[in-house]
């Protein structure tokens, strides 16, 4: 399995808390169930695929804010989960293209190591939301971009075989609105200064997606 990796931790104390980067309080009989019996753990998953311009950014913001006893949300290195969906995924070499990876000047290297770090934080989330009958929620609205279609496909496979139940939410925008929002912030941000204005860019191809 792709996400699969194996974590040890040395000392007899098989019930000792330690923090944990995704937040919460785990023990090293957590990371051993998550470890070794991954394939037992079975949560529901709610999925949110954006779409863009949709305010995801605020969603995102909140679910990460927000101390709940009824979800959990896994605390990537941002409240938007695409980068970490991108790098569960997509091998490395691939993925240093990603946006998101390529305007920071991420190499394959460093992108081999975080991919580990993700594998991890999804583990034990998934294993919290196990323990706890909560739901897993997971908010990556570049998961319906067009060019991910081979991330959708090993996504599927990967928790139609881990998740008891699966739902997507996602919300779309009317497209002359969309386009009314792209504009502005291509606008604002010189978006149209390199290629000239091109109305093309603006539309937001749902079928595509």
């Amino acid at each position: 399995c792709d996400i699969c990796l194996q974590e040890r931790i040395r000392g007899n104390h098989s019930t000792a808390e330690r923090p944990d980067i995704n937040g919460y309080s785990v023990t090293v009989a957590d990371i051993e169930l998550a470890g070794r019996h991954h394939k037992e753990v079975r949560v529901k998953l709610i999925l949110h695929i954006g779409m863009p311009k949709t305010g995801s950014s605020s969603i995102q913001n909140t679910l990460r804010a927000m101390d709940s006893d009824r979800f959990v949300y896994p605390r990537w290195t941002a409240p938007n989960h695409s980068a970490l969906v991108m790098l569960l995924f997509r091998r490395p070499e691939l993925a240093v293209g990603y946006h998101k990876f390529s305007t920071v000047g991420k190499a394959v290297v460093q992108l081999t190591a975080e991919k580990l770090e993700a594998r991890r934080i999804l583990r034990i989330s998934m294993n919290h939301a196990s323990k706890n009958d909560l739901p897993l929620v997971l908010s990556a609205e570049d998961i319906a971009a067009p060019g991910w279609t081979d991330i959708r496909r090993k996504a599927h496979r990967f928790f139609s075989g881990k998740c008891s139940d699966i739902r997507l939410v996602g919300y779309a925008r009317p497209p002359v609105s969309f386009m009314e929002s792209v504009f502005q912030q291509r606008l604002q941000s010189g978006g149209f200064s390199k290629g000239g204005f091109n109305v093309d860019i603006l539309w937001p191809r749902y079928r595509d997606r």
